[in-house]
C-alpha cells in the first residue's frame, strides 16, 4: 500500500497525539466464536488474515473445562498493563473476569462474579473490579487471590441496579460505575469502596463508560442516547456530532483529536461491523460472520509490526 494512502488513514481514522505515533489497532469481543479479536484498521477485513490476534477459552490449558461456560458471551475487553507486561482483561454473560496476557496467550486471572457481568476494570494495588447488570452488583477482586484458583479467589459486593459499566479515573483516583438509572462515584480506600457521588442519568438504561482523552469529561452510551458527563461541574451534556445516536454498546476515543470508535448493536444486541467516526465522517470495518458486542481501542504493542 502506498505510504501516503497509510499515513491518511492513519490520521483520519485515529489522530495523533503530541506528535507521538501510535499504531492503533482495534479490540474486540466476538460472541459468535467465543473470542476476543485484535484487528488492524488498516487491513481489509474481509481477508482471510484480517485477525492479527485472538484468544478463546478453549486456548487455555489454565481455564478448566467445566468453567468455560462463564466465558459465554463475551461483553467487554480492556488494555492493561500488569507487572510491566502487556495484558487484556475481559468480561462475560457467563459471569468471568479475567485478564490474560498478550504475546503468550496465557491466562493470569479468571474468576466468577454474579450473573451477567458486562464490564471490567482495574483498580491500584492489583485489584480487578467487574460490573454485573443481572447481579445487580460490582464484584472487587485481587488478581494475587488467583494463586489460590479460580475458587479462592476472595469477592467483595457492592449493590448497583443495572451495573453495566465501570471505569478507573486516574485525575480523581476515582472509580466510576453507570448502572439503569444513575452514575455513581466511588473512594478506593484500603482495598474497600466507598460511594462518594451519585448522579441520576437524563437518558434511561446506562450501559458502556469510558473516560475522555486529554480532558475531563466521562462518556457514556444509554438506550437512545449517548452523553458526556463533566467531572468538574458534574453535568450530562451531548457529544457533538452523536447526538440521539441509538444502541450504542461501546464508545472509546484514546486521543484527544483522534476517532470515536463506537459498537452499534444492528442486530439485537450485536453487529458484524464497527464504526469509526471523526469530523463528521464514518468508517465502517466489517467483519464477516461477526458477532461484535464491544471494540476499543489497542495500542498494537506486539501485534503490528
Amino acid at each position: 500500500m502506498n505510504r501516503f494512502i497509510v499515513l491518511f488513514l492513519m490520521l483520519f481514522m485515529v489522530g495523533g497525539c503530541c506528535g507521538e505515533k501510535r499504531d492503533w489497532m482495534v479490540m474486540g469481543v466476538e460472541q459468535a466464536m467465543r473470542r476476543v479479536v485484535l484487528l488492524d484498521v488498516e487491513d481489509d477485513w474481509g481477508d482471510a488474515g484480517a485477525v492479527r490476534w485472538s484468544w478463546r477459552p478453549e486456548d487455555s490449558r489454565v481455564v478448566l473445562e467445566g468453567d468455560r461456560k462463564w466465558f459465554d458471551a463475551l461483553t467487554d475487553v480492556k488494555a492493561l498493563d500488569y507487572r510491566g507486561e502487556k495484558c487484556l482483561m475481559l468480561s462475560a454473560s457467563g459471569g468471568v473476569v479475567a485478564v490474560v496476557r498478550v504475546p503468550d496467550k496465557k491466562v493470569l486471572f479468571y474468576a466468577y462474579t454474579a450473573a451477567n457481568t458486562h464490564s471490567v476494570e482495574a483498580l491500584p494495588g492489583g485489584w480487578i473490579v467487574g460490573a454485573c447488570s443481572t447481579g445487580k452488583t460490582l464484584c472487587l477482586m485481587r488478581i494475587d487471590d488467583f494463586e489460590k484458583g479460580a475458587r479462592g479467589v476472595k469477592k467483595q459486593f457492592y449493590e448497583l441496579k443495572g451495573a453495566h459499566g465501570v471505569v478507573w479515573d486516574e485525575l480523581s483516583d476515582r472509580l466510576w460505575a453507570v448502572g439503569d438509572d444513575v452514575l455513581r462515584r466511588y473512594a478506593f480506600v484500603d482495598g474497600e469502596l466507598e460511594i462518594d457521588g451519585e448522579w441520576v442519568l437524563p437518558s434511561g438504561g446506562g450501559h458502556d463508560l469510558s473516560t475522555e482523552p486529554a480532558g475531563r469529561g466521562l462518556y457514556i452510551t444509554c438506550n437512545k442516547d449517548v452523553l458526556r458527563f463533566d467531572r468538574d461541574i458534574f453535568e450530562f451534556g451531548a457529544i457533538a456530532g452523536l447526538e440521539g445516536v441509538e444502541r450504542v454498546k461501546s464508545l472509546h476515543r484514546v486521543e484527544a483529536d483522534g476517532g470515536y470508535l463506537m459498537m452499534v448493536a444492528e442486530e439485537s444486541w450485536w453487529s458484524d461491523r464497527v464504526v469509526i467516526y471523526k469530523n463528521g465522517e464514518r468508517v465502517y470495518k466489517r467483519l464477516e460472520g461477526a458477532r461484535f458486542y464491544k471494540a476499543r481501542w489497542w495500542d498494537g504493542y506486539g501485534i503490528k509490526e
